[in-house]
């Protein structure tokens, strides 16, 4: 049996009407117990017990003293969002799929935002054979960053070091030419 709105219909009497008002109440209990600890629980009862939410098209467009939590599509996978108030500027606030950032012969780095929206990136970095190498680098996601931390793979002589930062690229510098140089970077910005 489905809900129905229609219950008690104003010409029948009660009698008449029970069996629909008493389905109308197990409808809707087993309806809210989707998500939710049942209403008849001892404890606890009405609470959520996990949010679903399904994806939107679009932004929400919220009025004032109103914020919308929500999900929309981004490159082919499902997002939560927030909305602050006034329809003002939307956040997205998952983003648990790392995004590639460089291709041979430097290396790959990974990026994530949290939900505070700072972000992580990290990958390793290989400076080819016999180069002393200033290389751009844009991080996977734009940000400004904070914090580059270099670790070479092996025991060097050689530096590495950013020589320069600009919003979400910086610049590296290996100090001598030499044998491959392998190194892990990671960096903290937001």
């Amino acid at each position: 049996m489905s809900f129905d709105i229609n219950t008690p219909v104003p010409t029948q009497t009660l009698g008449n009407t029970n069996a629909i008002i008493r389905g109308n109440f197990i409808q809707l209990n087993t309806q809210f117990s989707v998500n939710h600890i049942a209403f008849t629980a001892a404890i606890n009862n009405g609470k959520h017990t996990y949010v679903t939410m399904r994806e939107q098209a679009g932004d929400p467009g919220t009025i004032a003293d109103e914020v919308s939590i929500y999900t929309k599509d981004v490159g082919g996978n499902c997002r939560v969002f927030m909305q602050n108030e006034s329809a003002a500027a939307t956040r997205q606030i998952s983003d648990v799929v790392p995004t590639t950032a460089l291709t041979a012969p430097y290396g790959t780095l990974y990026a994530i935002r949290t939900m505070s929206g700072l972000i992580f990136t990290w990958g390793r970095l290989i400076i080819p054979n016999g180069v002393s190498l200033t290389a751009n680098i844009t991080n996977p996601i734009a940000y400004t960053n904070y914090s580059i931390t270099f670790t070479p793979e092996t025991s060097t002589a050689d530096t590495v070091a950013v020589v320069d930062l600009v919003g979400a690229t910086f610049k590296i510098k290996r100090s001598t030419a030499g044998a491959a140089l392998t190194v892990d970077v990671q960096a903290i910005g937001i």
